[in-house]
């Protein structure tokens, strides 16, 4: 794919994912990072990217992955901000995962879950 092209983020997040389960972690990592750094406005890699830091439970590099697309980002999504709630809340951080769980809901996004277990943790603090 052209690297000019506007959705090489979300195809790059999809064959970094083939990648990936096909056990050829470091290409699928190769994969998301070239698009960052092509698209570095684009969610879709480091989203993807950050899923697996997560998996292996590699929190504060998935933290760091998702506070660079907050750096760079042109608007909200939902998704990144569920993301970053996560990812927040994997490193016990309650406060600041509530904050992006909440801004998520209010963007739309549908699952309440961790909004939910993160306002039982709130309340008895």
């Amino acid at each position: 794919m052209d690297v000019t092209h506007p959705q090489l983020s979300f195809a790059a997040s999809y064959l970094g994912k083939a990648l990936y389960l096909s056990g050829k972690k470091r290409e699928a990592s190769e994969v998301w990072l070239d698009a960052i750094s092509v698209q570095p406005t684009r969610r879709e890699s480091y989203l993807a990217f950050a899923e697996v830091l997560m998996k292996e439970g590699q929190h504060e590099k998935a933290l760091e992955t998702l506070l660079k697309y907050e750096e760079q980002k042109e608007f909200e999504a939902p998704d990144a901000e569920q993301f970053l709630a996560q990812a927040y809340f994997n490193l016990k951080q309650y406060d600041k995962a509530l904050a992006h769980a909440e801004n998520a809901h209010r963007l739309g996004y549908p699952f309440l879950g961790l909004l939910r277990k993160l306002k039982l943790i709130s309340e008895k603090k």
